[in-house]
């Protein structure tokens, strides 16, 4: 019987989503609505006190473990360089990922990624308790009941590579089905949400192997330099 493959660490779309959200409640509450008045009208318009519905991987177990040992696989032949020279990543294989760490687990129902067109989008539905930066600003802006509150929407992200170096970056946010104005856009948009992956000895190995990524017919497709 083949060996279920160890959990590995955290991979580039963990860091990339969880780092996007942190900053997202950071900027949007602290820097851009920054006085108490517009961000309590900000809580109000762009989160919820309840989760939303999200596209869930509802895959048997036994499916699950095939997959992230097949993945596990063909990542250790392409660090080897025996590996093929280009692999597509479904919707399926990306959310496997997604939970492939012990760490992810809180957020593993909180978050869907689908690719779509030449974009990598996130459904999300996430209370914002979980977060110390929440607390934190919960605490300091003293009013009312702020907690259970959800930030719930869709993030349109663009990926590529550079010299082994990935870039995710946002480029809409719809947010309780309202699209987030454009001078917050701005804001964030040269923001490379995926810098903890580039700096990420364990991961850089592999990255160096990579010599293109693209969104390609609903799937994400990478291209490893032979």
């Amino acid at each position: 019987m083949a060996e279920t493959p160890k959990r590995q660490g955290h991979g580039c779309f963990f860091y990339g989503t969880i780092t996007f959200l942190l900053v997202l409640v950071g900027v949007m509450l602290g820097v851009y609505f920054g006085a108490r008045k517009a961000a309590l009208a900000a809580i109000a318009r762009y989160t919820t006190n309840a989760s939303v519905a999200i596209p869930r991987l509802n895959l048997p177990p036994a499916e699950e473990e095939r997959i992230a040992r097949d993945l596990a696989q063909t990542a250790q032949r392409v660090r080897a360089g025996q590996g093929p020279s280009e692999i597509a990543l479904g919707e399926q294989e990306l959310n496997v990922l997604l939970g492939q760490s012990k760490g992810i687990q809180p957020y593993r129902q909180q978050l869907y990624l689908q690719p779509e067109g030449d974009k990598l989008k996130a459904e999300m539905s996430v209370p914002l308790d979980q977060f110390d930066l929440w607390k934190s600003f919960r605490s300091k802006i003293r009013a009312g009941d702020l907690t259970n509150r959800y930030l719930n929407g869709t993030a349109f992200m663009r990926l590529g590579i550079t010299n082994g170096m990935l870039h995710l970056n946002v480029t809409n946010l719809v947010v309780n089905g309202e699209t987030l104005p454009k001078e917050f856009i701005d804001r964030i948009k040269d923001q490379n949400f995926a810098e903890p992956a580039n700096n990420n000895p364990d991961l850089q190995s592999g990255l160096q192997r990579v010599k293109g990524i693209s969104i390609q017919n609903s799937k994400v497709v990478l291209q490893f330099n032979q």
